[in-house]
Formats: C-alpha cells, structure tokens, sequence
C-alpha cells in the first residue's frame, strides 16, 4: 500500500478508478463485429472450435496500411508477449527481420538475475527419478493417522507433504519467469503456443513429477525444432503417457480371449457372436485416450480424415507404450511388448503390416505417417495462423503457411515462424490488434510494459487462478484456448483490471515498480504524467474512450497535489485495464 497524502483521496480515486474502468470496459472491451460469423467454411475442414465473432479495429483507420512502427509493434505483440519500454526503437534501429532471424537462433544469455531466480529452483535441472524420489518421500505409518497426531507430528506430515507440491510450483515459476524477462522473446512465445497444444495437466496423478522434464526435453527443446521431433518426443514421454493414460493401454491376454470365445459360443452356438465377443474383449485393455488425442488435437484436427476405427486400430498400434516406473532405476519410457496387440492393421485407409519382431515399430508407423499426412499440415498451420495472426485466418494464408510447414516433409518450425511473418497477410490491417489477450498473455505482457520486478510468483499465480489460466493447470487436453469468444467474458474482465490497478499499486505480492517508471514526470503537471505514462504501455495510441476516463480520475485527484508517483499509479492502472491494452 502506498503513503498517500490523503486517506480521502486514496478512496476517491480508487472509487473513480474502478467506476472510470467499468464504464471503459462496458463501451468498448468486448466489440466485434455486428454479424455473429461461424469459421468452417467449404474450403478447409472443421478443425474443432472456431471463433464465433471476431474483434473490431480501434484507434485507427481500418483501410490503412500499417506504418513501419505498426508492423514492429504488431510483430512484438504476436512473437513476444508485447514490446518493454524502448524495445520498438531498438527493434526498428536492427530491423524487424533481422531482429526475427537472431530471435529464430535463440542464443542470448538469460538475463543474470532471471538466470539466479532460475539457478534456486533446485527440480529444474533434475531427472524424472530424482525428482520422484527427492520430492515425493513417503509418509510413515506413525504420521498417518491424523486424529493422534501430535503438534509436533502434524508439522512433520505439513512438511513432507509440501514436499510434493515442489516441482510443479518450480516449474510453473520457470515458464512465468522466463515469458516474462528472457530476450529470447520467439522461443518463449513457441513454448507458450506448443504447451497449450501438446496438453498436460499437473493435477494428474505422478504427471506432477514428470511435467519438469516435459517441459524441459519436449516443449523447450523443440520448440523452435522440428514438428516430427516434438512429436515423436511427446508420444514417449512420461508425463503424456500417464495424462493421457496410454500407459495402462494394453492387449488382452489370449487366454482371456479364448474363455470370452468359448463362453460366447456355448451360450449362442453362433459364430457371428463369437466373433464380436472376441472384439469386445479385446477393447477391455484397450485405452483409447492418447490415439484419439493423436489425431484428433495433435495432428489432424477433430475428425478429420479419421475415423473410429482408426482410433482404435491406432490405439492397438500404441499398446505397450508405457512407463517404467520403479524409483530404483531411470523413469522413462519403456516398450513392453507384453502389453501390444501385434498385428496387421488399416489406419486412414493405409495397410500397415505387422511387426512380430518389433512391435514398437508399428505405433512408429502410426507417427510417421501422422507426421506425413497434408491434414497434419494444414491443421498445424491453422492452429498457427489462428493463434499467431487472426482467429478467423484466411484460408489462403493458411495453404501458403502449411506448404512451408510440409516442404519436403520437414516440418520445420522456424521455417513455418518465418512464413507466417513474411506472409502478405501477417501486416494486413485487419490482423492488427484484433487477437485478444489469454490471461497468460495478459500478465505478461502487463509485467513486460511496466518494467514490473517480479521478486516472487505467489501473487501472480493467484491471479491467472483467478483469471482461470493457471500454468499447466487445463484438465482438458486440448489446452487452453486462444480465441477471443473463450476470454471476453464480463465477470473475467472485473479481475482483468483489478489486477492491472493491483500492479500499479504494488498490491501483488512480490511484484513492484520500479523508481525508473515514474522517471521523466514533472512536479504538478498530471497531464504530462497521462501523456508519458501512455507512450509507454500504449505506444500505439488509445482512445477517446479511454482519454476521458484517464482526465476523470486526474480530475478528481489532481485536487489533492498528488506526486507523480501516486496518482501516476492509477494512471498506469487504468492504461493497463484499458480496452486498447487487452489485445495484441
């Protein structure tokens, strides 16, 4: 809480803050265009849900094409969380494409105090089994019982269990952290797009223990790789095996299945209903979770191409996919072969033949051809175009970005970044500032315009829970959603400017302004304060809208001589609860 000079005035402003805010809000936040437009259209597939409306043009002329520090601030805004203070000059100095091709390599240094922050989180660096065995102790039997416990006892059991909830805060703290401080701003904004895309909740089971190393050896480690890679790494690693329970998927043993075919016939004598008694049993081991998921939200998009049986014939083909799970020894992925249902099978119209020798080989099969498929492709290049241009992306920009994507079936990820950003379409003036900001992004881009020091998560985490995005935290495995229709929600966007005046207030805890904010703010000139203030969060502009709720609340305030570091707060506050602030 700050000194104010005023008890009277701290409550009038907060007051006429909070009234200026909603009346902003309510006028403009949630535009969109009159027409209520569904996306699947005759020329692509349905790729799952679509933005049912999409976002107005503000501030400037929408048949204008955008100046060259548009086309920097619009690229900022997709490929780096927003721009920080200055960074739009710098940029325009190096270039927008050579700033890109050096953000491509991913090769600074982290900042030295985001790397110290980095360096105390002890689990990052640490294996599946480390982490399992130093994080997850067990609880003995004399501190089970709770109703007998001593004082003494019950800290004992409080310790040993926060133990478990160690890794996932640290990595939660790693992903906030580095979105927010590394230079490496495209490498960030990738892991952002292909954690939401290849989904993994914390909440699961040991998914908890195995998120580091997924996080760290799957989404980090390609995500400015190859497509096929990540795929191949993500099919087989631990954490989504346990999410998405494809560690527990198995063939029925043949003995099972002779007793389901002997029972069946002696009930019926009908080999028609032996036959089926044979196929249901043969699915009671059989998990169809992470084939569905292959194809459905990792590859080819909800149904498309595929069909039910190819859910389950991939799905046989992935049996034995599993995890080794013994704390004594390395936990990984492990094929056993005990576990698969060998054979020949069609997948997406294709003969796949059997491997008795190599039955991890024919769920390789499944991949490669998944990774191959032009479905892959363009729905790859959708997600993309969606999530990095427009919620609505033209079909047309879609093709030509799905055609790098698939160039000679490498699915190079740079390259793909590098064909959305040169597209003709990326600096068409309907893609500019109509994306509207997740929570995630939202936070962060809130931090990066500040200059906010983040000595602690805690409070930030509390708000993307309030917020409802917290990290890695989506039960559902299609990730969180990047549409606008998702987030523009009344009752969101009360806590949205909440947070953006507990920013500016130093409300959040382990999170301040630093004395550099309020730098350049003369003595007893508000409107100099408005003015520099928004070139610096909004340096595009605002708003008349926005223009009179600031002059309102300087109205009211300037009344009682605030410093520029008072009422400067609620200035900053209202800029980053503005309507213009909540896009990209």
């Amino acid at each position: 809480m700050i000194d104010l000079r005023s008890s009277a005035g701290h409550w009038l402003c907060s007051v006429t803050a909070s009234i200026a805010l909603s009346l902003v809000f309510a006028a403009s936040a949630f535009a969109a265009d009159k027409d209520d437009v569904t996306v699947a259209t005759k020329e692509r597939p349905n790729f799952g849900r679509e933005a049912r409306a999409g976002m107005q043009i503000i501030n400037r002329d929408p048949e204008a094409p955008l100046n060259d520090r548009e086309k920097i601030f619009h690229a900022l805004s997709r490929f780096s969380f927003g721009p920080t203070p200055g960074m739009i000059d710098a940029v325009q100095k190096q270039g927008i494409d050579a700033w890109f091709d050096e953000q491509l390599k991913a090769r600074e240094d982290e900042p030295r105090t985001l790397q110290s922050q980095l360096d105390a989180l002890e689990s990052l660096t640490l294996t599946n089994q480390q982490i399992l065995v130093k994080y997850n102790p067990p609880i003995p039997p004399e501190l089970s019982n709770l109703a007998r416990l001593t004082p003494e006892q019950r800290r004992e059991r409080a310790r040993l269990m926060a133990m478990k909830e160690i890794p996932r805060q640290e990595l939660r703290d790693a992903v906030l952290l580095l979105a927010v401080s590394s230079p490496n701003r495209v490498r960030e904004a990738s892991c952002d797009f292909w954690r939401n895309h290849f989904n993994i909740d914390v909440s699961k089971g040991q998914v908890r223990y195995y998120a580091t190393t997924y996080e760290r050896d799957v989404i980090r480690y390609d995500a400015l790789g190859t497509f096929e890679r990540m795929l191949n790494r993500q099919a087989r690693h631990p954490a989504m095996l346990i999410y998405l329970d494809n560690f527990i998927s198995r063939a029925i043993p043949e003995g099972e299945l002779m007793e389901a075919a002997r029972k069946a016939y002696v009930e019926s004598r009908d080999y028609g209903t032996v036959l089926e008694a044979i196929d249901i049993a043969k699915q009671k081991g059989l998990n169809e979770n992470y084939g569905r998921e292959l194809m459905e939200l990792h590859t080819l998009g909800v149904d498309n191409y595929y069909t039910q049986d190819d859910v389950i014939a991939v799905s046989e083909a992935l049996t034995g996919w599993t995890v080794q799970q013994d704390p004594k020894q390395p936990i990984a992925f492990v094929f056993t072969p005990a576990m698969h249902a060998f054979g020949a099978r069609t997948v997406l119209n294709v003969k796949l033949p059997a491997n008795p020798r190599n039955g991890e080989a024919e769920g390789q099969a499944v991949i490669d051809m998944l990774v191959k498929h032009p479905g892959t492709a363009d729905f790859i290049a959708y997600k993309m175009c969606r999530h990095f241009v427009n919620d609505r992306p033209s079909p047309d920009m879609v093709k030509r970005v799905a055609a790098a994507f698939h160039k000679g079936n490498k699915t190079d990820l740079k390259a793909t970044f590098k064909a959305i950003l040169d597209d003709p379409e990326f600096n068409d003036p309907a893609n500019y500032q109509t994306k509207f900001k997740r929570p995630f992004e939202f936070v962060v881009s809130a931090l990066r315009a500040t200059g906010a020091e983040v000595a602690s998560t805690n409070g930030l985490h509390h708000v993307l829970l309030t917020l409802n995005e917290p990290i890695y935290q989506c039960e559902d495995p299609t990730g969180y959603y990047d549409q606008a229709d998702v987030w523009r929600d009344p009752g969101v966007m009360a806590a949205r400017w909440q947070f953006g005046i507990g920013l500016a207030m130093g409300w959040i805890e382990g999170v301040n302004l630093p004395n550099s904010t309020w730098e350049g703010l003369e003595e007893n000139n508000p409107l100099q304060w408005k003015e520099v203030l928004s070139k610096r969060i909004l340096p595009m502009g605002h708003t008349a809208q926005t223009d009179a709720a600031l002059d309102e609340v300087i109205g009211h305030y300037a009344k009682f001589n605030p410093k520029p570091n008072e009422l400067g707060r609620y200035i900053v506050g209202l800029l980053l609860g503005s309507p213009e602030f909540q896009r990209q």
